[in-house]
């Protein structure tokens, strides 16, 4: 409920702001791109900036002064369709998802574009990212077919995970790396060789709730000692280090 407040907070927020910049008085021979940013799908942060990613481009909000700034194709982004967003503190580097599967990478001083899944003859069916996702450096590119494993440091492509399902999350558990998708939970040890992560019949199944098959759709988060499951069925699981089920919750 806090979560929902904060975001209902912050997209009134957004929408107090492009009001009043859209207000601001234009000088002789000035101008002003007109990018729709009223409708948003979805919400990131950097050290510096929350980002806001609406249909045609992004928003960046400066935690400090609330003063915006706005980057669209007309800047410099490679597509005008952005989906999801993910910032890595470390590299400060953040990625940038798009509807037909494309990548930005945004550093400091420039744009890569990175349209290795897009361009991908090796890859059927849908291409569509469905989450981007850090853990130690490397970026999970979750999807439709499977997981990219990319190493954003050195901007190349470490191994990938074909599946036949789609993948929606992520999450490194008790030594061991696990993935939520529409067929279920399975895991494989964090410290898997790029062969064995990339090897589909290494991964184990984690149980579902009994006599269920539900869709988990970003739908992992831990702490120190559980790992937590939600599914579409409004159920949560919640599994020790051991990986036994501790408690259920239907909501």
């Amino acid at each position: 409920m806090i979560r929902i407040k904060l975001l209902v907070s912050l997209f009134s927020m957004i929408s107090i702001a492009l009001s009043w910049s859209q207000n601001e008085n234009l000088a002789i021979n000035e101008w002003r791109a007109l990018i729709p940013f009223q409708q948003g799908s979805y919400v990131a942060q950097t050290k510096k900036d929350i980002i806001y990613v609406s249909e045609r481009g992004l928003l960046l909000i400066d935690k400090e002064d609330s003063s915006l700034d706005y980057l669209s194709k007309n800047d410099g982004l490679s597509e005008s369709t952005p989906r999801l967003v993910s910032y890595s503190e470390e590299l400060n580097a953040l990625v940038v998802a798009y509807e037909n599967s494309n990548l930005d990478i945004i550093l400091e001083d420039r744009i890569i574009v990175a349209p290795f899944i897009e361009e991908s003859d090796n890859i059927t069916g849908s291409k569509q990212i469905n989450n981007l996702v850090y853990i130690d450096s490397i970026l999970y590119i979750l999807a439709d077919f499977g997981v990219v494993q990319f190493d954003a440091a050195k901007l190349e492509v470490i191994t990938t995970l074909i599946t036949d399902f789609p993948i929606y999350d992520i999450e490194a558990f008790a030594g061991n790396i696990f993935i939520a998708g529409s067929n279920g939970i399975y895991y494989n040890d964090k410290d898997a060789s790029d062969l064995e992560f990339s090897f589909f019949d290494v991964w184990s199944p984690l149980d579902h709730l009994p006599g269920q098959t539900g869709i988990f759709t970003r739908a992992l988060s831990k702490n120190e000692s559980y790992l937590f499951v939600a599914n579409n069925n409004e159920a949560l699981e919640r599994y020790d280090r051991q990986l036994q089920r501790d408690s259920i919750a239907v909501f």
